[in-house]
C-alpha cells in the first residue's frame, strides 16, 4: 500500500491537495460519477484511490463505515475554483428547469481550516442522495 500511495501522490498530486480543503460547489456534483470515488470506500481518495481496485486491501476498505456528506459554509472571498462560482449556480438552476442543459459542475477549495461553527450538516450519503433526487 505504501508503494502505491507513493506512486499516486507524486509531487504534483501532493501540491494539489496538501493544505487545502476541497468541496463540491453544487449538490449535483456530489451525486456525479466523478465524486463516486470519495464515497466508495473508507478514506475516500486519500486512502482508497491509489490502491488497485481489486486488491484485497481495497475490497476490505470498501465495506468499512458508512459514507457521509459534510455540508460547510466556505468563505467566498477565499474560495478558489476553476470557474466562476456564479456560473455553477446559474447552470445548476438552469438544469433544474431544463434537464437537457449542459452540465457545468465545479469543485473549489480553501487553504484555511474549516471551523466547526461552519459545518452546517453531516448527512449519511444515502439520505443526501434521496433528498437531492
Amino acid at each position: 500500500m505504501r508503494r502505491q500511495w507513493a506512486e499516486y501522490f507524486d509531487p504534483g498530486q501532493r501540491r494539489s491537495r496538501e493544505g487545502k480543503v476541497w468541496a463540491c460547489l453544487t449538490r449535483a456534483l456530489v451525486l456525479s460519477a466523478g465524486a463516486r470515488p470519495f464515497f466508495e470506500a473508507f478514506g475516500g481518495e486519500a486512502i482508497y484511490m491509489p490502491l488497485a481496485e481489486n486488491s484485497s486491501a481495497a475490497k476490505k476498505l470498501a465495506v468499512l463505515g458508512r459514507p457521509v456528506v459534510v455540508e460547510v459554509a466556505l468563505p467566498g472571498n477565499r474560495l478558489r475554483s476553476f470557474c466562476d462560482a456564479a456560473w455553477c449556480v446559474l447552470n445548476y438552476h438552469h438544469r433544474r428547469i431544463n434537464p437537457d442543459a449542459h452540465a457545468m459542475e465545479s469543485e473549489g477549495y480553501v487553504c484555511d481550516e474549516v471551523p466547526p461553527s461552519d459545518v452546517l450538516d453531516v448527512v449519511p450519503l444515502k439520505d443526501f442522495t434521496a433528498a437531492v433526487r
